[in-house]
């Protein structure tokens, strides 16, 4: 349970939004201690990339929860750019 307390703690410090909070909360409550110790590991001292990330996700919900196979795709096809940017 440290682990979530500590994990909670990072969230609730940062500067994502109340409503983003409230999912990490809810991602928190069923991930296991090792997962959010991953999570902490990479990106404590990246508030930047945990911003990234929340919003990815949200994305991928959004556009799933529609339904919207053009707006996955656009957002699978922007992380392969991207990453393709990185490995050059």
């Amino acid at each position: 349970m440290e682990t979530e307390h500590e994990f909670l703690a990072f969230i609730q410090n940062s500067s994502l939004s109340q409503e983003d909070k409230k999912l990490w909360k809810v991602f928190a409550e069923q991930s296991s201690q090792k997962d959010l110790q991953t999570i902490l590991d990479i990106f404590i001292n990246d508030e930047k990339a945990i911003t990234f990330l929340t919003k990815n996700l949200k994305d991928k919900i959004v556009a799933f929860l529609a339904k919207d196979k053009e707006k996955m795709n656009k957002i699978l096809q922007e992380e392969e750019e991207e990453q393709y940017l990185k490995e050059r």
